[in-house]
């Protein structure tokens, strides 16, 4: 290992010229460099074509032949993954972003036109870009978005509980929740369905806003109650709000004065117009054509799979990924049954007039928010999971007045967990929890053909590492947690450098190594993984 002192060398100018993040990027690509280049050099240089026979005139029925392609395993899997990865989403409502407006009477009649058409690519590429984003980020990790999943199933169903507990003490107006608030309408207000009309300045213009809730924000607003799941107390010191970063246009110390004195106008002051399941179901996007296209691409992958292997046949690589990433699908799937689907628009609360509000002539449905409610709005904001697990690259910003981040994570106080440590949020179970069936489903090609041994030996290594590292971890710290082991300082230490940078950056590297070995071994497949079964008969895209 002579090279070792020299790629520490190249590490440290690397950071030092790139800055941290780039750094880090460029290490993991010398990382996938390294490890290809301590495997023996292996080229697929030969190609194979397939000479099928033309059969005689009077043939009717012609079948599919017997044989496969490297592009037909490429594709099959490619568009399997493609069509489980993007149908899966089912992402919050998104920020409103003002549409462009054709000019009446253009006083330029081109450079108008060009900058209304180049507004409107905008506009459809904002509406688009998230849900490209979070399918990049299922393809490279299925888990989170089981574990979202599961997190939003819970306190989706918990919520039928709880809202019709307090509607049922809340008086006559709220009888429509007593008696019909859903599975739905719990996905729907975890997902930031319903909002407040709110005020905003841009460009010197005040335009009405909405202004996103959660779940628990939503029973402050309506009942101004706290207690959802053993909630926080607003009514704490206000020196836990002096680190929140809020989304509002001004937010001085000066402007800024949390005093018990200080009239609330939020908690208990609103009104959740009823909206039936059915109206919330017809505000979803779900497209049944392509969920019905990946569910039977789905199925279909599922039963070749088995096919090949009751008769013996190689399984690539890519395909038992497939497999991993669809029972990942599949569990998502289940979970997200009554989650709406790409809604784009809110439900707005109806504020409920005060006596001085009702004896005034202005329109109370827009007045802004005090700079205290939103202070309060923001304690129930969720925090990102992405910056709460990634803290090397992503910065985990503080809650904002925006709309509910797709990563959200809510802490145990929120959604309990079942299985894991009691502090652990049940986003983190349920990620737990599929990434052992990910990484299981990784280990049934232990025994498969590699171009080299020593892939081999990696492949059996990160597959076990993916499917162990974070239940072993979080074992560990459940024992401690039931034996009220109070560590010494430098043991917290440690254990905190541990979780922060050592767990995620090696489940990354282990993953990371996983994704190039499925297109590498491609290439060095055995003969038998080229035969075709009876499956290649049903209906699916290849």
């Amino acid at each position: 290992m002579v090279f070792v002192p020299y790629l520490r060398y190249y590490f440290t100018v690397v950071i030092c010229h790139l800055g941290e993040k780039q750094g880090l990027l460029a290490m993991v690509l010398i990382y996938i460099a390294c490890i290809q280049g301590l495997v023996r050099p292996s080229i697929a240089s030969s190609v194979f074509q397939p000479n099928c026979s033309i059969p005689p005139e009077s043939t009717n029925l012609v079948l599919a032949p017997n044989v496969r392609g490297t592009f037909d395993i490429l594709w099959t899997s490619v568009f399997t993954l493609i069509t489980c990865c993007w149908t899966v989403q089912h992402l919050n409502v998104p920020r409103q972003h003002p549409k462009p407006k054709w000019p009446e009477k253009p006083k330029r009649v081109w450079r108008e036109r060009v900058s209304y058409v180049s507004g409107w690519i905008k506009h459809t590429l904002l509406g688009v870009w998230p849900k490209l984003k979070w399918m990049m980020v299922t393809l490279l990790m299925p888990e989170f978005l089981v574990g979202e999943a599961y997190q939003d199933r819970y306190m989706a169903t918990t919520s039928v509980r709880e809202m019709k507990a307090l509607a049922a003490e809340s008086g006559e107006k709220f009888r429509w929740i007593e008696e019909g608030w859903t599975t739905t309408h719990g996905f729907y207000a975890v997902m930031g369905g319903f909002a407040l009309r709110d005020q905003s300045s841009v460009d010197g213009n005040t335009i009405e806003t909405a202004l996103f809730l959660n779940l628990q924000s939503l029973i402050y607003a309506v009942y101004g109650r706290t207690e959802y799941n053993e909630g926080i107390d607003t009514d704490t010191d206000a020196e836990t709000d002096t680190d929140t970063d809020l989304d509002t246009d001004t937010l001085s110390s000066d402007d800024v004065n949390l005093d018990a004195s200080d009239d609330d106008d939020l908690a208990g002051r609103y009104t959740i117009p009823e909206i039936t399941e059915d109206e919330i179901k017809d505000k979803s996007k779900s497209d049944f054509f392509m969920k019905f296209i990946a569910i039977g691409q789905l199925a279909w992958f599922i039963v070749q799979a088995v096919a090949r292997g009751a008769r013996g046949l190689e399984i690539s690589q890519l395909e038992i990924a497939v497999l991993a990433y669809a029972a990942c699908s599949i569990i998502t799937f289940f979970l997200c049954l009554s989650k709406p689907k790409d809604v784009q628009v809110p439900t707005l609360l109806v504020r409920i007039p005060t006596q001085t509000q009702s004896s005034s002539t202005g329109d109370s449905k827009t007045q802004a928010l005090s700079v205290i409610a939103r202070r309060k709005l923001a304690r129930f904001r969720p925090e990102s999971w992405l910056g709460h697990a990634f803290m090397f690259l992503f910065k985990n910003k503080a809650a904002e007045l925006g709309p509910i981040p797709n990563d959200a994570l809510y802490f145990a106080k929120f959604a309990k967990p079942v299985l894991v440590h009691p502090h652990t949020p049940r986003l983190q179970e349920g990620f737990i929890l599929a990434g052992m069936v990910f990484g299981a489903i990784h280990c049934a090609a232990w025994n498969s053909d590699f171009p080299t041994p020593i892939e081999q030996l990696l492949w059996r290594i990160a597959s076990i590492f993916t499917a162990t590292l974070l239940p072993v971890y979080y074992a560990v710290s459940f024992v401690n947690y039931r034996l009220n082991y109070q560590p010494p300082s430098a043991v917290r230490l440690t254990m905190m450098i541990i979780s922060s940078y050592i767990v995620p950056l090696g489940y990354c590297l282990a993953r990371l190594y996983l994704m190039v070995e499925i297109f590498r071994s491609l290439c060095f497949l055995p003969s038998s993984a080229f035969l075709t079964t009876w499956s290649s008969e049903i209906p699916h895209v290849a």
